[in-house]
């Protein structure tokens, strides 16, 4: 299987933050440099597989420079979701070692690229809003910064003098909008949502299953759903449909996009419909 993430829908290309998916970027084109994106779904729906590929496009394919906070976890672990990405190996293989020489090979070539890709990733414990926008504000300045991604809000720290977890969550994605207005550049905030939605027949994530944390949805510019049936029907097929729901959109259209997941290289690739 190929992807596509060089695929253009317009003259200029893709928006910075389609992940090369013409789906994805026919809703993200208008938005504007201040934008925050809340990316939310349960665990293992995909989440840090579409940010990463957004940034991946971002950093390797247009050689703009981007910034992931990843709380706890080591950049390794990033690295090696990247690779198998781009070079389409199973995941698995790469972080037990067991690839052929033709692999190790390809594997080394893509690596020094990532090294010298304008990517920066921060894999610090715990990440407070002031040391995120201290850390953006350095970047913003030099070498410059095309778009921050942070994985995820559930574990970010807010203000130690707020007692209620929803005001400090709420108070955290103000803030981040706030960066991003202030340094006009986009901010892609991922988001667990809480398994209560298990509890439905239909379990494709609303807007209201964001109200556990507070009213977080208002200072999102865009709200990105993602679900996957094959997450509860356990089929084994390795490629499925994942759903990309648009539920808010401040500068266009909301909807649906349906794209292939790739659960083995960690990427999406557009329908042939796209």
């Amino acid at each position: 299987m190929q992807g596509n993430e060089n695929q253009t829908t317009k003259p200029g290309g893709l928006s910075p933050l389609s992940g090369g998916l013409a789906g994805l970027d026919r809703f993200t084109s208008n938005l504007p440099k201040s934008a925050m994106i809340l990316v939310a779904a349960r665990p293992f729906m995909g989440k840090t597989a579409l940010a990463l590929q957004m940034a991946r496009h971002l950093s390797l394919h247009r050689n703009k420079p981007a910034a992931y906070f990843t709380p706890g976890t080591a950049k390794k672990q990033i690295v090696q979701r990247m690779l198998s990405a781009k070079l389409e190996i199973n995941l698995e293989k790469i972080i037990s070692g067991q690839l052929t020489h033709d692999e190790l090979s390809r594997m080394s070539a893509i690596s020094e690229q990532i090294s010298e890709a304008p990517f920066y990733i921060f894999d610090d414990t715990v990440y407070s809003i002031d040391k995120i926008h201290e850390k953006v504000c350095q970047l913003k300045k030099h070498p410059g910064l095309e778009a921050v991604f942070i994985d995820y809000l559930q574990i970010m720290q807010g203000q130690c003098n707020l007692n209620c977890r929803k005001q400090e969550l709420l108070e955290i994605t103000r803030e981040l909008k706030e960066i991003a207005e202030e340094l006009q550049i986009p901010v892609i905030l991922l988001s667990q949502l809480s398994r209560t939605l298990e509890k439905r027949t239909d379990r494709r994530p609303v807007m209201s299953d964001l109200l556990e944390y507070g009213e977080v949805e208002s200072s999102a510019d865009m709200i990105m759903f993602i679900y996957r049936d094959s997450y509860y029907s356990k089929t084994p097929d390795m490629e499925d449909i994942a759903k990309i729901i648009i539920a808010k959109n401040s500068y266009g259209s909301t909807g649906k996009i349906d794209l292939i997941y790739s659960e083995q290289y960690q990427k999406y690739i557009d329908t042939p419909e796209a």
